[in-house]
């Protein structure tokens, strides 16, 4: 079992849509954990536990990244090999300076 996380920040307008994401995960079928990023109440992490990462990923990256206001507000992580101490950059707020890593 591995996990992926969706890290949810304000966007520029200082929006969280933790409601739009919240939504379109659920109607992906996924019950994710939902927790405050470090009891900060302007941050928020999504956590889907999963044995198929890349088959969630792929569906994430189809249904949520190209909506704007979630790809320009999260980053999403997975484990790697060695849990999180290798965890892999899924995506990063459309930021083109961080290099992602694939599945």
């Amino acid at each position: 079992m591995k996990t992926l996380t969706i890290q949810a920040e304000e966007d520029e307008h200082g929006v969280l849509h933790k409601e739009l994401i919240t939504t379109e995960l659920r109607q992906l079928g996924f019950s994710p954990e939902i927790k405050a990023h470090f009891d900060d109440e302007h941050d928020v992490n999504f956590y889907i536990d999963t044995e198929d990462l890349k088959g969630v990923w792929e569906a994430i990256k189809d249904k949520l990244i190209p909506i704007s206001a979630i790809a320009n507000s999260c980053t999403i992580l997975c484990q790697g090999q060695c849990a999180w101490a290798d965890m892999l950059i899924l995506h990063a707020k459309n930021d083109p300076e961080i290099e992602l890593d694939e599945l």
